[in-house]
């Protein structure tokens, strides 16, 4: 039998955990476990996770306190590990801020990803509270350095409406078998935060294995919520620094040069619109980190 290891980081916006732990506690899949990785400690997660676990007594959960911002990567990585120590065959990688009120969600996902040969399942995610499509599938822009996702800030259309084989998932919410973990290896803890998951589907897929887009199953994310956004001045940070990690590592010479110069080249368009000098400070730092530092994966 299935068992899943629901993986989700903490970092301060405790508020956002009574309306995930909602759609939690509604699933009829009979064998998971939640791990939370935190990696903000405080007195009001904690108050808040007793709070959780007093009303949710059914639920096995796991309070993991880091000592210290571990980043997303990681921070997913301990988790991962966990449940596959404790016999988890599949483990759903979630944001915090996502809400979804389908009691056969978590089944869907195990029974697809059994029918369609498919050990990653993403689900199709909405903008919170409006119709309009965040993710219905996506892939890598080589040439761009980065991701798109299909359909995005759209309406449900016949497209979007149809289920199928994709070239990336957002681990915002996704149903990986922990077999892949094995053989294409973990997050890479050097990209920290934004784009570790581009990386690992990325290289999941030159591993062998698929993604499936399900288009049957959805739920909700309240965009960047937890940090700001990509062009807040942390996001300016990573997201550009690890594009340029992503495009030095995996694209040929010529790919390598016209994804540089456009993320380089949009990036400080961008930054000129804010106008601001943190985010002018954080935009050439992410430039200088992400051309010269050494790359050294870290994927165990």
């Amino acid at each position: 039998m299935e068992k899943i290891g629901y993986v989700a980081v903490l970092f301060k916006q405790e508020n956002l955990l009574p309306g995930l732990f909602k759609g939690i506690a509604l699933q009829t899949c009979p064998a998971f476990c939640i791990y939370l990785m935190d990696n903000a400690p405080s007195a009001e997660m904690r108050t808040m996770i007793e709070s959780m676990k007093k009303t949710y007594p059914f639920l096995l959960i796991k309070h993991i306190e880091n000592s210290k911002n571990l980043g997303a990567a990681e921070a997913n990585n301990i988790g991962i590990k966990m449940a596959i120590e404790d016999g988890c065959t599949a483990c759903i990688l979630s944001n915090t801020d996502i809400t979804y009120d389908d009691p056969g969600l978590f089944s869907e996902m195990t029974k697809l990803s059994g029918e369609k040969n498919a050990a990653i399942v993403a689900p199709k995610i909405y903008y919170y509270n409006i119709n309009k499509i965040w993710y219905a599938g996506g892939d890598v822009v080589k040439w761009k350095g980065g991701v798109i996702h299909y359909h995005d800030k759209k309406e449900d259309n016949a497209a979007s409406q149809l289920s199928c084989y994709t070239g990336y998932s957002p681990t915002t919410f996704v149903y990986i078998k922990t077999l892949v973990f094995k053989d294409a290896g973990f997050l890479d803890q050097q990209y920290f935060l934004y784009m570790e998951d581009t990386e690992w589907m990325y290289r999941a897929r030159l591993s062998g294995y698929k993604i499936w887009y399900a288009a049957n199953i959805h739920l909700m994310h309240k965009v960047s919520i937890t940090t700001g956004g990509i062009f807040s001045d942390l996001g300016i940070f990573y997201n550009t620094r690890n594009r340029l990690f992503f495009i030095r590592e995996y694209f040929n010479l010529f790919l390598k040069c016209l994804a540089v110069f456009y993320t380089i080249a949009s990036t400080a368009f961008f930054v000129m619109k804010k106008w601001k000098m943190s985010a002018w400070r954080a935009y050439f730092k992410a430039v200088g980190a992400g051309l010269f530092t050494t790359l050294k994966p870290q994927r165990d």
